[in-house]
């Protein structure tokens, strides 16, 4: 299955420090210990994307920027179109949520390999 990692980067809160740490690279350290060799997509509007490109390049963050309103799903899924001609899934990750535990994502892939067509943790 050809997945992509994509974080959200909805809000300025992205942007905030937990414990030194932005929170949007904290969201992104998270997802990428545990899918360290999947692609990775940054939905960024175009107001913060030079931000967001700044802080990704200070940390090494191998990633694709994709500018679009994130905070609106259907804008957010036609930017995003074109990708699924060659991706099966993608796994979309606010970047204002950065305390995300491994098990909620052992969860979240679980019921996704059961042939859910989508999931959203509660």
């Amino acid at each position: 299955m050809r997945i992509r990692l994509v974080v959200a980067v909805t809000s300025v809160t992205a942007f905030l420090d937990v414990n030194k740490t932005p929170s949007i690279i904290r969201a992104i350290h998270g997802l990428q210990d545990f899918w360290p060799t999947l692609p990775l997509t940054i939905a960024v509007n175009v107001e913060h994307s030079s931000s967001v490109t700044d802080l990704l390049e200070k940390n090494r963050i191998s990633h694709e920027l994709l500018i679009c309103n994130p905070g609106d799903p259907h804008a957010l899924g036609a930017a995003l179109a074109p990708e699924s001609q060659i991706c099966d899934a993608f796994l979309i990750h606010d970047a204002s949520r950065p305390l995300t535990r491994p098990d909620q994502f052992s969860r979240i892939v679980e019921t996704f390999t059961n042939s859910v067509a989508a999931v959203r943790p509660a």
